[in-house]
């Protein structure tokens, strides 16, 4: 299987109704991994936090009320088909905890900012796709390669029609 990392942007329109929701949506089944495009969904554990303060954005923009994000966060924790990793040195991935290291470099070097370098220096370290709705993000001069590696959210129907095993 191939997996992708996916950021907080994507997992809000899981949750969201909004433009690209539709696409993001292609990538849910119900045990983190796409059996008919050999994916398997990751993302740093940071991506809780993200959609949390997405959340909270939400509250204080008046669309949703504070009853309703605690119950679409309490649905990201129990259904989002996405396995986390941890940043500050996790078993599988990094157990001397050199992800924010590293994360801090890439956030240098392209002027992003650290939480989504996590996203960018999962993928490289994973050798992973990285799906994004960030489009900020998406247009900046990353390590990853566009449309190959680097997926914008409303390109996902042709990219998955393109890697279909």
């Amino acid at each position: 299987m191939r997996e992708i990392v996916v950021d907080a942007s994507v997992v809000m329109k899981w949750i969201i109704s909004e433009e690209h929701s539709s696409e993001a949506r292609l990538l849910l089944t119900s045990d983190g991994s796409d059996h008919e495009h050999n994916l398997f969904l990751i993302a740093p554990d940071v991506m809780l936090a993200e959609v949390a303060h997405g959340l909270r954005r939400l509250v204080s923009r008046g669309v949703v009320n504070p009853a309703q994000a605690e119950s679409l966060f309490d649905f990201v924790l129990v259904h989002a088909p996405v396995e986390l990793f941890g940043i500050y040195g996790d078993e599988q991935y990094d157990p001397q905890g050199s992800m924010v290291r590293d994360a801090l470099q890439l956030a240098n070097r392209y002027l992003c900012s650290l939480y989504d370098a996590l996203y960018i220096c999962l993928a490289l370290k994973r050798s992973a796709g990285f799906v994004t709705a960030d489009l900020k993000l998406y247009n900046k001069s990353l390590p990853l390669t566009a449309g190959r590696s680097l997926i914008w959210v409303a390109d996902l129907p042709q990219w998955l029609g393109t890697h279909s095993t």
